[in-house]
């Protein structure tokens, strides 16, 4: 799996794991089996609409499109240091 790419799966799958009742982990298990393939490719719209996500919005349009995550995501610079130690894990 491709370092960077995988922990930042593995730090949404985290997020909306412990915010999301509705969250589809096995989907998220899948993409987190294939992130590492050159195949592999996820855009925030896929990542909403097939594991269900509410940490990350799209909106398209003229004005005010783009991608916007909840203000824990954004914190978060390094989810391996700061995102993981932020809920308690380490």
């Amino acid at each position: 799996m491709g370092q960077e790419l995988g922990f930042g799966i593995e730090f949404l799958g985290l997020w909306e794991t412990l915010h999301n009742p509705n969250f589809n982990r096995v989907q998220f298990d899948t993409f987190k089996n294939e992130a590492g393939l050159n195949r592999f490719v996820m855009t925030p719209s896929k990542w909403i609409d097939l594991t269900g996500a509410i940490g990350i919005i799209t909106k398209a349009g003229r004005y005010g499109s783009g991608t916007y995550a909840h203000s824990d995501k954004r914190l978060c610079v390094n989810p391996t240091i700061i995102g993981i130690s932020k809920f308690g894990i380490v």
